[in-house]
């Protein structure tokens, strides 16, 4: 529901998206935040097991590492026009 939710307002008043197309957008969208999912826990299991930090710095590192990420993905790539 937060990611429905975050799409629809991003899609609204941050990238003023007049697209018809709304279910394209959607649907990268989606395949985006899968990947970032994916990104966040092997990324936080990664540096818990591999480099021994504790589990809340690993997941802050990562955290702010796919944020960064995931906003380079959504601007060009999420709400342009097709």
């Amino acid at each position: 529901m937060g990611g429905s939710l975050n799409f629809y307002l991003n899609r609204r008043w941050s990238f003023n998206s007049t697209s018809d197309l709304w279910h394209h957008q959607a649907l990268r969208y989606l395949l985006v935040s899968i990947t970032s999912l994916g990104l966040n826990l092997s990324g936080t299991y990664l540096l818990k097991e591999s480099m021994k930090l504790h589990y809340l710095l690993a997941s802050m590192v990562i955290s702010f590492s796919i944020k960064f990420i995931d906003f380079l993905q959504e601007v060009p790539d999420c709400f342009r026009s097709i």
